[in-house]
């Protein structure tokens, strides 16, 4: 799925968004660019092809280019999050020798969730940055290109500061095994002339019907 650009800086482009519909993003889809996800209020759940996660206010998601995802909510409250994405040559660009800015993506597999939670105070400077990257990002005065360029660096440092000895932020799997064994099968066996729902329902012991109704309520498509 590929964004369209809302900004004269479309390489970077930041949004707080908060919905008032239930399923604002109900299907699996993917991005051509890295993605920063950042909960800050409702109830909703983070889906990737292998893992679900029930999203808290402070978890900071890394999503790698064509990574599948996406976020269910869990009832019909608004739910507020900070979204910023980069096209896919930015991040790798703005890295050197010294400094791998997209290692904090590269951290899990790209079908595993990649987290962190963030404290209270580094919530808040999380967030100081990310004001100044949209102010920076909506303006058209001089330096204002440079300034976010500048902006993103300093974030894309500081994300991977984060949790530096450890692998991974520790969470409940709340994916069902079930669906987990459909994506794994379809994953091994698509590209197969004979693949089928059929096939896919027997392999896995159930009714087609039923596997069907499970797959749609978690990735949003049949």
């Amino acid at each position: 799925m590929k964004r369209k650009a809302f900004s004269p800086h479309d390489d970077i482009y930041i949004q707080y968004l908060r919905n008032m519909e239930k399923h604002d993003m109900p299907v699996q889809h993917y991005h051509d660019g890295y993605e920063i996800f950042l909960m800050l209020e409702g109830n909703a759940c983070f889906y990737t092809e292998t893992s679900a996660k029930e999203m808290k206010r402070g978890d900071l998601f890394f999503i790698l280019p064509h990574a599948f995802h996406h976020v269910h909510p869990l009832d019909n409250a608004p739910y507020c999050r900070v979204v910023i994405n980069f096209r896919s040559h930015i991040i790798p660009g703005f890295s050197s020798g010294q400094t791998d800015l997209d290692s904090i993506f590269n951290r899990v597999a790209p079908t595993e969730i990649n987290f962190v939670h963030l404290d209270s105070e580094e919530l808040a400077h999380f967030l100081s940055l990310t004001r100044a990257m949209e102010d920076a990002q909506h303006s058209s005065a001089f330096g204002s290109d440079i300034l976010l360029e500048a902006l993103s660096k300093q974030l894309l440092v500081k994300i991977n500061q984060y949790n530096p000895n450890s692998n991974i932020s520790h969470f409940r799997q709340i994916m069902p095994a079930l669906i987990n064994e459909t994506f794994a099968y379809i994953e091994n066996h698509l590209t197969e002339d004979t693949f089928s729902v059929q096939q896919l329902a027997d392999a896995l012991h159930h009714n087609s019907s039923y596997l069907n109704r499970c797959f749609k309520k978690i990735a949003g498509i049949s």
